[in-house]
């Protein structure tokens, strides 16, 4: 069974490119029968926002996106928040440690130290997968750097957490952003070395602003807390976000949530960026408010 998860970390709000990468994880598992997780990675304790990871489910559900399992609706492997699971991510650190994959650094002026996973010397061979969404991908272990997977305070990385979590809770399938494609072969190697299956990765591309720069979550306009304040519908935001990178393969572009979770395949995301577009979002805001009033389907 496919089991695919959204977890973002709770650092603020929701960014509608968050948004839409928990949509493309949600439709996979919808169309294939499977479970979609919520899992929040609150590792990096120094930026957590107080209540950000429940209004991120309050978003999830407004847009229809409904968790199976995850954080605030429970499930076979709870906790699915990072900060309570550190025992998890500890034993497989020194686990690295024990194959001589991994090594302590000692933090200057502390008494604690840190676990760094070490880049084989050996790099002629490229470290290779099949990308849902990108295809055939090669990353050059020349270009890795030994990476911090345990910090001397005993929380992990991204590296690490992601891991072990995406092991423990059995998912079958990462969607994530573009920008993770440099880090996917640290990951592979921890899979590889704590001889475990890694998912299948899907790598989505960027959502662009105007100025085609990517859609910073610095920008106020990029949360969805704004959308919902101005009014805009869920399932008009849903329907805008689904068209970023996805392509039904004709000219139609009204679709409803439970149509995408028929119709969307990640076959036909697109590798190049998209723009998120104000103006479209409106049109596509008055013609399923037009609809909900005639009660069109």
């Amino acid at each position: 069974m496919i089991r695919t998860r959204f977890a973002p970390s709770p650092t603020g709000e929701l960014h509608v490119g968050g948004l839409r990468t928990a949509l493309f994880n949600y439709l996979l598992a919808r169309r294939n029968g499977g479970t979609f997780i919520l899992r929040i990675e609150d590792t990096d304790q120094s930026r957590l926002v107080p209540g950000a990871a429940g209004r991120i489910l309050d978003h999830l559900q407004w847009a229809g996106l409904t968790p199976d399992e995850g954080e605030g609706v429970g499930g076979p492997f709870t906790p699915y928040t990072q900060s309570q699971r550190l025992e998890l991510y500890q034993e497989a650190a020194h686990k690295l440690l024990s194959l001589g994959v991994a090594y302590r650094i000692k933090i200057k002026g502390e008494k604690r130290y840190a676990i760094k996973m070490e880049i084989p010397e050996d790099k002629r061979t490229p470290v290779t997968w099949e990308d849902a969404i990108l295809g055939h991908m090669e990353g050059s272990l020349y270009m890795l750097k030994d990476t911090v997977l345990l910090k001397s305070d005993g929380f992990p990385t991204y590296h690490l957490a992601s891991v072990v979590d995406d092991h423990i809770m059995r998912i079958t399938h990462v969607l994530r952003g573009v920008e993770w494609v440099p880090s996917t072969p640290k990951h592979l190697l921890l899979y590889r070395w704590l001889g475990w299956q890694p998912p299948v990765f899907g790598h989505i591309p960027l959502i662009l602003d105007g100025a085609r720069k990517k859609l910073s979550k610095r920008s106020g306009a990029a949360s969805v807390s704004i959308y919902r304040e101005r009014g805009i519908l869920p399932s008009a935001l849903v329907n805008h976000l689904a068209l970023l990178g996805w392509s039904s393969g004709g000219d139609r572009e009204l679709f409803k949530l439970t149509e995408l979770e028929r119709v969307l395949s990640i076959k036909r995301i697109r590798r190049a960026a998209s723009v998120f577009e104000p103006v479209k979002l409106g049109w596509f805001n008055k013609k399923h408010l037009q609809e909900a009033v005639d009660g069109h389907p």
